[in-house]
């Protein structure tokens, strides 16, 4: 499978026609057309190949849109990299181009999790990126740095599909700059077509997610979904208090209240340090991250072991 989305794609038109295809050519095979003249590069002519956008001048042509969006008309699953191939093939044969000589110029690498909660609860979590601004909004959290985006969001709530914990998670290379050894430096759309390149962009999209900083932020995280009763609602605020003041500094306490002798029971000081440790368990994975951040990680390892090919 393949996990590339949007997409686009630069074309030099020098050697194939310039202001000739554009004007007399390119026409004929797009919807939605406009035309019209521009000071830099003379005629344009816009349009669309099905969902895929087309924009051309004199000079070049890009194209652009979601490779799944084409192929299936949605871009919740990705498409198949069989599916990929026959796309830029068709495209060509749209076009009359050699799109393969086409160079990268944004690249979304994503999938969705079906997740335990709403996409939203996980945002807490996920706190920093090294050098990154962090932006969050109602349903999506972005971390930008420079031409890259790390991007979490409620696909369910993009898709209008109620009922479902659908969370999104892209990594988009706005000037389709890879920025590391293991790939060129600029994606050419036959790289795209390469398994190597494929199992290396994947990689990447891991790698990313991996330079997150995970560090439990409570405020608000009153889970109201396990609330029903007095003793429910007790219990939450317990674990909100214990997890605000972490494990290790909770038993710190209870040791210190033992030595300061507090406790006329010798048993009282086990017993809490038991109760501490047991309630703490349920919102620490067996890594001692949350588990929100647990599910998650796991989520996106799935991913890579299916999708690679």
């Amino acid at each position: 499978m393949n996990l590339e989305d949007t997409v686009k794609i630069w074309l030099a038109l020098d050697n194939w026609g310039g202001g000739t295809y554009v004007r007399n050519y390119l026409p004929n095979y797009l919807t939605k057309l406009r035309t019209g003249r521009c000071d830099k590069y003379g005629y344009y002519t816009r349009g669309f190949i099905d969902t895929m956008y087309v924009s051309a001048n004199e000079n070049h042509l890009t194209l652009s849109g979601s490779l799944p969006k084409f192929t299936s008309g949605c871009n919740i699953h990705p498409c198949t990299f069989e599916e990929k191939e026959w796309l830029f093939e068709h495209l060509e044969e749209r076009l009359h181009l050699p799109l393969g000589n086409g160079l990268i110029r944004r690249l979304d690498i994503s999938s969705s999790f079906c997740m335990s909660r709403t996409p939203t609860h996980y945002f807490d979590f996920m706190v920093e990126y090294p050098k990154a601004k962090r932006l969050l909004m109602d349903s999506s959290l972005e971390f930008r740095v420079g031409q890259r985006q790390v991007a979490f969001y409620d696909k369910a709530l993009r898709e209008k599909k109620e009922g479902l914990n659908l969370m999104r998670y892209e990594l988009r290379l706005l000037k389709g700059k890879t920025n590391t050894k293991s790939l060129p430096s600029t994606l050419s759309v036959q790289d795209l077509l390469k398994p190597n390149v494929h199992n290396r962009l994947i990689k990447l999209w891991q790698d990313e997610s991996l330079k997150i900083q995970y560090k439990p932020n409570f405020t608000g995280m009153f889970n109201s979904q396990t609330v029903d009763s007095l003793k429910t609602f007790k219990d939450e605020l317990i674990l909100i208090g214990l997890q605000k003041m972490g494990e290790v500094q909770a038993l710190q306490k209870v040791e210190n209240l033992k030595k300061e002798g507090v406790f006329p029971n010798p048993e009282t000081p086990s017993r809490i340090k038991r109760f501490i440790r047991e309630e703490m368990n349920k919102s620490i994975g067996l890594d001692g991250l949350p588990i929100e951040v647990v599910e998650l990680k796991s989520k996106i390892q799935e991913t890579v072991e299916e999708y690679s090919v």
